[in-house]
């Protein structure tokens, strides 16, 4: 495969699009939790504890332990939630600082 061949693959397939649309979205929902842990770090020791008390420090969560981490639970769907509006506010103080964007 040239390179020419795997940019018109990636960048003219309908379906690379949909890939493309979704990790942005992860990458944004990423970006909002580490601003969120950075400017609450009681809300980030919080999450912690309570994450020490129901798993025991030794292993990863799943799935059936949702209903024992309402904390994260929130924690999540409250990242979830502002994700769509600090993608607007950026680009709002971007066009303001600089017109010419």
């Amino acid at each position: 495969m040239t390179g020419q061949f795997i940019f018109m693959l990636f960048f003219f397939t309908p379906n690379i699009d949909i890939l493309k649309a979704g990790a942005d979205t992860i990458v944004a929902a990423i970006h909002t939790f580490f601003a969120a842990m950075l400017c609450f770090p009681e809300t980030q020791r919080d999450a912690q504890e309570e994450l020490d008390r129901v798993l025991l420090g030794g292993r990863l969560p799943e799935f059936s332990d949702e209903g024992d981490l309402p904390y994260i639970s929130a924690l999540v769907k409250e990242v979830i939630r502002c994700v769509w509006s600090f993608p607007a506010i950026e680009s709002y103080v971007f066009n303001v600082e600089n017109p010419s964007v």
